[in-house]
């Protein structure tokens, strides 16, 4: 078990020896990297004639911040293996780049000259996210399966969205991480990648191919602090923690953020998992209603960690890939891969404005309104065969909200009957538990398949309405509406027959 502690000369001299595992920066500075960051006409990536620097840009190196001058110039020490790169006021991005931190520069052990054309852009107050997490391909085969659905989804989408990629882009296979930075590349949208456990090896691969792993930007009335939270512990394992270092960088983009403004932190691993995070708790003081984005574990979850002045509203947005690419294919030979929790392959949208934010959840190849499953028990006669299932009353009402948490409201209207509020309960979700029978009975996996290594476990998301509000036989409609106070919001609707 880990203890987090506050810190001390003696947690920082240990932090220091950490860092050194997690390949960042601990010697003192002995290197400079100058250059500019300047308007470019053109979008070549180079600073031609008549081409000028962008005063008051902040540039960092992953822990220091500085400010470009009115020429646009910019100086700053690091220590080697650095990335270096702008935080983007939300007018500009960078102009050769669709994945926009793949043009953000890895430093070695010398001194550099290293510029950044930017372009501008609309300063959107209202603008909408996609939250995509853990697209995480193995193989070629299952690069195929993201290509033919998150990729061709998000590649139709509006042009004015904005991308960020939660990490786990790939599974160990660090020579698919260049065919996903074209995939990335390719979409209409402006996109942002994180770092993930399985994205790691010791030839720092990824930072090669996308630029850093921590960085910031701001957007509209918000302002990201992107985080690589996975901290090597041994060739193979891992914790969820912050080093010193990003602690530092924490603390100094949150002196630049004005307290008007709204703070997003963004990680792989969920911030309650990471053994540190009541520093950054610590930070945000008096900050308010902070966002929080994080992924890994192929599953949604979300918490609420309360401070002293700040609530931070975490969502875990479960898996582009879902269940690992397992799963029986669908019409178009992608994996179904439904996730333990009963949800299938998906992401989150978020839209913010300049108040706040509501969110929601996105399937794959699904319609924007399908954003739950609802189980009218004793209506399919598998049920009869499935242990966790086979006693449950007929016609009761098990509803599965993807994103829902302890704090969501699920209110259920069947015809034109009262309003009636559904119990959140323990238990697992219906299509997981007839997945599990099928695997178990044999019936499952089919031939070219792969297993949907589903486990005996309850669904986070799972509410309950006894069978009295649907008594009667005929056909019935019921509606359901799922909200709470943190901004999540999810309708849906269906038909069932009593005979």
């Amino acid at each position: 078990m880990t203890v987090s502690l506050p810190f001390s000369h003696n947690m920082k001299r240990i932090t220091a020896i950490l860092v050194i595992a997690n390949c960042f920066i601990t010697s003192a500075a002995g290197f400079t990297v100058r250059g500019s960051v300047f308007m470019d006409s053109n979008r070549n990536g180079i600073i031609d004639k008549g081409e000028k620097g962008i005063c008051g840009i902040l540039v960092s190196n992953g822990e220091d911040i500085v400010k470009t001058d009115c020429n646009g110039r910019y100086s700053i020490k690091l220590a080697g293996n650095a990335s270096i790169f702008p935080i983007l006021k939300g007018k500009f991005r960078i102009s050769t780049a669709k994945s926009q931190n793949s043009a953000f520069k890895l430093i070695g052990n010398k001194d550099s000259v290293v510029n950044f054309g930017l372009e501008r852009r609309p300063d959107d107050k209202v603008f909408t996210l996609n939250a995509v997490g853990d697209v995480q391909v193995g193989s070629p085969e299952e690069l195929e399966y993201a290509d033919r659905s998150i990729f061709t989804e998000l590649m139709s989408q509006d042009p004015k969205r904005m991308n960020i990629f939660m990490g786990d882009e790939v599974n160990e296979r660090m020579d698919l991480l260049q065919p996903i930075l074209k995939d990335i590349g390719s979409l209409p949208q402006e996109s942002w990648t994180m770092i993930g456990n399985h994205d790691r090896d010791d030839s720092l691969t990824f930072d090669k191919t996308f630029g850093a792993r921590n960085f910031a930007f701001e957007r509209g009335n918000f302002f990201f602090i992107m985080l690589d939270n996975v901290f090597n512990t041994g060739k193979r394992s891992y914790r969820g923690h912050l080093t010193e270092r990003q602690l530092n960088f924490i603390s100094n983009c949150i002196s630049y953020v004005k307290s008007k403004k709204h703070i997003v932190l963004c990680a792989h691993i969920p911030f309650w998992e990471t053994d540190n995070f009541n520093e950054v708790v610590s930070m945000l003081k008096g900050r308010g209603d902070v966002l929080a984005i994080s992924a890994h574990l192929h599953e949604i979850e979300r918490h609420i960690t309360e401070g002293d002045g700040v609530t931070i509203n975490e969502v875990s947005v479960g898996a582009a890939c879902g269940h690992w690419w397992t799963g029986e294919r669908n019409w178009e030979g992608v994996p179904d891969a439904i996730m333990n929790s009963g949800a299938p392959r998906g992401y989150f949208v978020f839209n913010f404005n300049e108040k706040g934010y509501s969110f929601r959840f996105k399937g794959i190849g699904l319609d924007p309104e399908k954003q739950m499953s609802i189980n009218i028990s004793g209506i399919d006669n598998v049920e009869t065969q499935v242990d966790s299932l086979k006693n449950r009353r007929i016609d009761d009402i098990y509803i599965t909200v993807f994103g829902g948490c302890d704090s969501t409201l699920v209110k259920c209207k069947v015809d034109d009957g009262k309003w009636m509020f559904a119990k959140k309960i323990n238990a697992m979700d219906a299509n997981v538990a007839i997945t599990r029978e099928l695997n178990k009975g044999k019936a499952y996996p089919s031939q070219f398949s792969k297993m949907n290594p589903l486990r005996r476990l309850p669904s986070k998301q799972l509410w309950y309405l006894g069978r009295s509000a649907s008594d009667g036989a005929g056909t019935h409609h019921i509606e359901i509406i799922a909200y709470d106070r943190y901004g999540f919001t999810a309708k849906c609707s269906r038909t069932f027959s009593n005979q």
